[in-house]
């Protein structure tokens, strides 16, 4: 993958989790409010759900990225065969 692009796709990323998270907490602000909440507190209600998700969605991720970039037999490792001569690199 070009670099301009995982680049590109992190910034998407992060700009849908801040939206993400800015949803969350908007809706549960307003929930509270109509319930009859003060409004610093309607709206603490709603930042720890937002940062919850967003926790969440970080640890959800990690797993992914473990399963999806774990190389078995795949790794690089350089076998210098004799001393003097030029290592070799060797692909299992």
């Amino acid at each position: 993958m070009a670099t301009g692009l995982v680049s590109a796709a992190r910034e998407v990323s992060g700009v849908f989790g801040v939206v993400l998270v800015g949803v969350v907490l908007t809706r549960r602000e307003r929930s509270e409010l109509r319930a009859g909440s003060d409004p610093r507190g309607a709206f603490l209600t709603g930042y720890d759900l937002g940062l919850r998700l967003a926790a969440c969605c970080v640890l959800a991720g990690a797993l992914v990225t473990l399963v999806a970039l774990r190389r078995r037999g795949r790794h690089r490792r350089v076998v210098a065969r004799n001393r003097g001569r030029a290592a070799r690199v060797v692909t299992k």
